[in-house]
């Protein structure tokens, strides 16, 4: 079992406004794992704003094995990883960048070997102190650094469409706001190419997870469509004919796949911060469009069905 205690020889209880004390390490150590987990958190994350203190910058696992209270494996136990640790207390990870090929092998193996599988990119973000942004500096690619390696390049290609929705939705709830590719990038599973490969582009991913995007970054993406989105979006293309109301491209004709335009804007059906779902997502309120049509005509004849929708730009373009 991974040692939780402090690794320095005191036999106080590091747990804040406790006065225990012990006649030996061994039992300051087993004494700590009987507070609760927020107290044990809570002095996990102050003996680490303390490492940062003296270092003036967020500490590498290599420093805190080295000159921090508690060892690595010890936030690992109860942050998940380090780099989650660092997080909680308001860190940014203090990345490596000046490393030779060799370095960055030996690092890939590593992680290898601690994880039983070829590690991806996120893995890289989530339990090393080295740079993704090194990797592609020395190789052009995570994929190329990994061939290097000597592996075969991860492939998403796999994952199942509804993961990737999922894990937008995870950002979400974690961020308060739709997250963008940086967070997607910094915080996620995947990367955000695998979103752009997949769904033509990350603001498609976005709509399809049922978010409205908006291009204003003063004004994160937060607009949810709904939970049923994904299954009334899918229902307005099928009474549509799976083709462009406008330009009659069909679905096997665009990538990644048609949009579904909200002819009122759905920010429109928000009162108070509450959306208004039904009004918002009726059938006389959506049309299938290709992309290309979609950014055309966004934000016009705002009070029109969809028949007098399509007939109006199907004018516009001279059909």
């Amino acid at each position: 079992m991974a040692d939780s205690s402090p690794k320095s020889d005191c036999s106080h209880c590091p747990v804040d406004g406790c006065e225990k004390s012990f006649s030996s390490r061994h039992g300051a150590r087993i004494h700590f794992r009987y507070h609760t987990n927020v107290e044990k958190q809570a002095t996990l994350l102050d003996a680490l704003a303390e490492l940062q203190n003296n270092l003036g910058r967020s500490p590498t696992p290599d420093e805190m094995d080295k000159n921090g209270t508690f060892s690595v494996t010890t936030y690992q136990n109860h942050f998940s990883s380090w780099v989650e640790a660092l997080r909680a207390a308001g860190l940014k990870p203090h990345r490596k960048t000046d490393l030779s090929e060799a370095e960055l092998f030996d690092e890939i193996h590593r992680l290898r070997d601690e994880l039983g599988r070829i590690p991806t990119a996120p893995d890289i973000r989530q339990y090393s102190d080295y740079s993704v942004q090194c990797y592609r500096g020395k190789f052009g690619s995570w994929n190329n650094a990994l061939s290097e390696a000597g592996y075969q390049p991860t492939s998403f290609r796999h994952i199942d469409t509804k993961d990737l929705i999922d894990e937008i939705h995870r950002l979400h709830d974690l961020l308060g706001h739709v997250p963008k590719t940086d967070h997607m990038d910094e915080l996620g599973k995947y990367g955000k190419s695998t979103y752009r490969v997949r769904f033509g582009s990350w603001t498609e991913a976005v709509r399809i997870a049922g978010y409205q995007p908006r291009r204003n970054d003063e004004n994160p993406w937060n607009l949810y469509y709904g939970p049923d989105w994904t299954s009334q979006r899918e229902e307005i293309i099928q009474r549509d004919n799976e083709q462009c109301r406008v330009c009659k491209k069909s679905r096997s004709e665009v990538s990644p796949d048609l949009n579904v335009h909200h002819i009122t804007p759905a920010r429109e059906f928000v009162s108070n911060d509450s959306p208004d779902f039904e009004p918002m997502n009726h059938p006389s309120n959506l049309i299938a469009l290709c992309c290309e049509c979609h950014h055309s005509f966004e934000g016009l004849w705002r009070d029109s069905t969809p028949d007098q929708f399509a007939h109006n730009a199907k004018k516009a373009i001279r059909f």
